[in-house]
């Protein structure tokens, strides 16, 4: 779609949220899971699942977007925010904006009473008190092999004792660019690219008023959000996690 607004120089620059040297670790060089680990994972009939509901808005002359809900029909949650949820800025760039239950954390985390294989997230954004944007991420969980999913992709790395987990289908695929976020500037704006199956929707004036996206995620062992690297992240811990009786 083809808009004014393109045509403005491309000033503002997107730096990831996080960069883990994971990513470049040499799998020849790093310990396996041992198989017990393994194998509890996999017994554990519950799930953890971390989303990460987040905007990027770099420009400094306007307020910081806030959070206005989350709701996840199939889990029958709504959470409000100031209520239930608040917006923070726990990546370096600050020009992220994300929902958890404390400012410094990175996203939300649910536990289901059974595997999940997909879900949807609705995540609402108010931008300077006149827009009200929405951003819509449909969940597909790729295999039951392990007890948990996060959306945060440098956990699926080999790292510790953990094995390597990115399907084949994201081999390519560049985190920062390819983990959900809503934005409201377009991409010739802020040179903030995306990677996926992205569909946005443009109000008169360019700006993006609703997102939606596909994402695909491998399970995970629960041991990887209860991790140094999560902690570091600061990834909630699972004594936070919202319960899904469905």
């Amino acid at each position: 779609m083809s808009i004014d607004i393109c045509d403005a120089p491309s000033v503002y620059v997107s730096y990831p949220c996080h960069i883990r040297a994971v990513f470049w670790q040499n799998p020849h060089c790093r310990p396996t899971m041992s198989e017990s680990l393994r194998n509890a994972s996999r017994t554990n009939h519950k799930m953890l699942i971390h989303i990460t509901p987040r905007i990027y808005l770099p420009l400094y002359d306007v307020a910081p977007p806030e959070l206005v809900d989350v709701h996840v029909p199939s889990f029958g949650i709504r959470l409000r925010g100031g209520r239930d949820v608040v917006t923070g800025t726990p990546c370096p760039n600050k020009g992220h904006f994300v929902g958890a239950r404390t400012p410094d954390g990175l996203g939300l985390i649910f536990e289901t009473a059974d595997h999940v294989f997909r879900f949807t997230a609705f995540s609402r954004w108010a931008i300077n008190a006149e827009h009200v944007v929405t951003h819509v991420v449909h969940y597909f969980v790729l295999d039951r092999d392990m007890d948990s999913v996060s959306d945060q992709m440098s956990l699926w790395y080999r790292f510790d004792d953990w094995d390597f987990r990115v399907p084949v289908r994201s081999h390519a695929d560049i985190p920062v660019l390819a983990e959900p976020r809503m934005d409201f500037l377009p991409e010739c704006i802020t040179n903030a690219g995306r990677q996926g199956e992205v569909s946005d929707l443009y109000d008169e004036n360019g700006y993006i008023v609703r997102r939606t996206e596909n994402f695909y995620l491998p399970t995970i062992e629960r041991g990887r959000l209860e991790s140094r690297a999560a902690r570091d992240m600061r990834i909630p811990d699972a004594t936070s996690a919202f319960r899904v009786d469905r």
